[in-house]
């Protein structure tokens, strides 16, 4: 039985008791401000940014990268990056929006996502990928097929955007069995990445 709005609310404020934003997620490249006066909830995008102590903000993944972005400044994001949405620009975007709000130095924390070891990537992409990112995303699964390296992409965005990778889990989310993955099991629950100031 799946919980009501009540029972929802009630979760998301035991796990911190601000204010929730969050995106429609389309594997796209718009970046939502969140502040005080303008919060998402479900404003089309995979990434927000805010400077709002007051707020929190959460992406859901089942495979694709979370990653948590801050400043010194007190400027966060949250972005749901999968390869899609990095080829198309998504960090970059968030860096650029986080800058304009005042970030200097932004440095990044990557979730538990899918390793390539598990992650079968198919022909019509791979030479997107390789143009981009170059050969070295590219890898063999464990079943002897193409895999892609999506963290390595996004570390390789990370660096092009120039921000710090401080932290990064090194969870697969196919193959730990401790998270949803729509890849290794077609799940259709996702993990919710929160980031938010202290």
């Amino acid at each position: 039985m799946q919980p009501g709005a009540d029972g929802i609310e009630k979760r998301r404020k035991n796990i911190v008791d601000k204010t929730w934003n969050w995106v429609n997620q389309v594997h796209g490249n718009h970046v939502v401000l969140v502040n005080s006066s303008a919060q998402s909830r479900g404003e089309t995008g995979d990434a927000l940014v805010s400077d709002d102590p007051g707020s929190c903000l959460s992406v859901l993944v089942a495979d694709c990268v979370p990653l948590g972005l801050g400043s010194k400044e007190g400027i966060f994001a949250a972005v749901h990056a999968g390869w899609r949405g990095v080829v198309s620009g998504i960090i970059q975007k968030t860096a650029d929006v986080m800058r304009q709000l005042g970030a200097s130095e932004i440095a990044a924390f990557l979730g538990p996502a899918i390793h390539s070891e598990c992650y079968e990537f198919g022909s019509p992409y791979i030479n997107r990928m390789v143009a981009v990112f170059g050969q070295e995303v590219l890898v063999s699964t464990r079943w002897g097929t193409v895999g892609l390296d999506l963290p390595l992409v996004v570390k390789t965005a990370l660096g092009r955007a120039d921000i710090e990778l401080l932290a990064q889990s090194f969870h697969c989310t196919a193959c730990s069995g401790e998270y949803f993955s729509h890849r290794a099991g077609g799940d259709k629950q996702r993990q919710a990445f929160v980031v938010w100031r202290t």
